[in-house]
């Protein structure tokens, strides 16, 4: 069971070495690499110093505020005869808000044995970057804001107009004008049920007597609930109709004749 357990845990050791020997152990040529991927929040491998971010960024109009979730960069070729990778030309591409893009982009990477190896640690490059932003966007997000604040205050404005016509109709309107206002109406009421009387006439109320219902019979099937006599609702409102005109008329009458007695 010993020897078990021992072969296991050698197997264990050995597998780890061997992703830790997988960057340390050699290097690779960075020329012969078509495209790397940088992540925030992600560090780099180092074999002779400390992990740094993947993404650094070291300026720009926006001071570093906004920064990329990950940025992809093509290599692009070398620059001169030196195949360092100091000399490789990068070309880099990230889901950038509008209006932003990359100023400066610098590829650092470990050498693996002296500064000018052409060798690098594996997974030890990051890239440093500055970010530029476009002003013709920026004067286009400030007239969007400016175009908000706009109708903002005219809304405001709009209600601010309404209530203080308001409270000048209330305050201001002097007794007797009131009284006419109130008087106008109460005529185009009574003209309103004139004009209803001289086209359709008089509303007749409706016939209220109940039919007499039989006694119910419990061994007659036929004798249900059907058979009684159902709500009429257009009896209903002609009903309702018919009285908000008798009230009107009532009180036309009763003012009219204040009227003439005075």
């Amino acid at each position: 069971m010993m020897y078990k357990l021992a072969f296991i845990f050698v197997i264990f050791i050995v597998i780890i070495l061997d992703n830790k020997a997988d960057c340390y152990s050699g290097g690779i040529k960075l020329k012969d690499v078509d495209n790397l991927i940088f992540k925030a929040n992600q560090y780099t491998n180092s074999r002779r110093g400390d992990s740094e971010p993947q993404l650094k960024c070291t300026g720009g109009p926006n001071k570093c505020k906004y920064q990329p979730k990950f940025v992809k960069c093509h290599n692009v070729g070398i620059r001169g005869s030196n195949e360092g990778y100091k000399n490789i030309q990068w070309r880099c591409e990230a889901d950038l808000m509008d209006g932003y893009s990359f100023d400066k982009i610098r590829v650092n990477c470990e050498p693996f044995e002296h500064p000018n190896d052409v060798y690098v640690v594996k997974g030890s490059c990051s890239l440093e970057y500055a970010l530029d932003y476009d002003e013709k966007d920026k004067d286009k997000d400030d007239e969007k804001d400016d175009e908000r604040e706009d109708k903002k205050y005219d809304r405001s404005r709009k209600r601010k107009d309404i209530g203080n016509w308001l409270i000048w109709a209330v305050t201001k309107i002097p007794k007797k004008s009131a009284e006419l206002f109130f008087r106008n109406i109460f005529t185009f009421v009574i003209f309103s049920a004139i004009v209803y009387l001289f086209f359709f006439g008089w509303p007749t109320f409706p016939n209220r007597r109940r039919r007499s219902i039989p006694p119910w019979d419990p061994d007659n099937e036929s004798d249900i609930s059907y058979n009684r006599p159902r709500f009429n609702r257009q009896e209903r409102e002609e009903s309702i109709w018919a009285t908000i005109l008798k009230v009107i008329l009532e009180f036309a009458f009763e003012k009219l004749l204040k009227a003439f007695i005075r």
